[in-house]
């Protein structure tokens, strides 16, 4: 009885949240940004799996060239990657740029305000895709109810597909509302790029703003035939030393 007692608090002592923890150390698995600025502010590391992460911004401030280094690996993976109701029209050659496989990403169109949330929840229930980004229909005056936001969260838990990405793309007007989102970021732009203020996190709250570089697509689109040349590089090594050990 007493080894089962030790083993329990042991179990449990892992899953406690310690406030006085510098980056909100868990169990909650991640991953990395592809912005080692960013990284070493958020708790284990990267963009946290299976949970809501709230990224509050105008549209056009540079919020998908922060999300596409991890989204487009996930495409190049034959992953699925969804996005529900966009505010534009992707643009192609930009995706492709970035690295992106077209065929690997869902758009979902949406007729109004109910059926937008309808299908964020949906997507996150079925299992069909590897990340989701969500546009919530917010303004100023019709904010995202925490109710609504806490359903999206227990969807978000049971998402199947690693590494099960969740972003809802929020007004910054949500900033003083209650949400249950673990991960909470404001973005703006700046002059070398974009400015995020990470305002809710795990651990100690960040009491400074990180501003990221965002490279050009270019550049991003060179890392990822560099990625493709040393995954074909390994594949073909990996393949030599099967048939030499056979």
């Amino acid at each position: 009885m007493l080894h089962s007692s030790k083993s329990f608090l042991s179990a449990l002592g892992a899953r406690v949240w310690r406030a006085n923890s510098e980056a909100g150390d868990s169990n909650v698995r991640t991953v990395p940004t592809r912005f080692g600025a960013l990284d070493q502010l958020l708790p284990n590391g990267g963009w946290p799996q299976r949970t809501l992460i709230e990224l509050l911004a105008p549209c056009g401030v540079g919020e998908m060239r922060v999300l596409m280094p991890v989204l487009a690996p996930l495409m190049r993976a034959r992953q699925t990657v969804l996005w529900v109701e966009p505010p534009h029209i992707p643009y192609p050659r930009a995706l492709i740029t970035h690295g992106a496989l077209l065929e690997q990403l869902l758009v979902v169109r949406a007729r109004d305000r109910a059926e937008r949330l309808w299908a964020t929840e949906q997507a996150l229930k079925s299992g069909a895709a590897a990340a989701v980004v969500a546009w919530l229909p917010e303004d100023t005056t019709h904010l995202t109810s925490f109710q609504t936001l806490r359903r999206l969260q227990l969807a978000a838990q049971s998402m199947k597909r690693d590494p099960g990405l969740v972003f809802l793309l929020r007004s910054p007007a949500a900033r003083t509302a209650a949400s249950p989102a673990p991960l909470r970021i404001e973005l703006a732009a700046c002059e070398r790029g974009v400015a995020l203020d990470i305002f809710k996190r795990r651990g100690m709250p960040v009491h400074s703003m990180v501003q990221l570089a965002l490279p050009s697509p270019i550049v991003r689109r060179f890392e990822a035939l560099l990625e493709e040349r040393d995954t074909a590089e390994a594949a073909t090594t990996n393949a030599v030393d099967c048939r030499l050990s056979a």
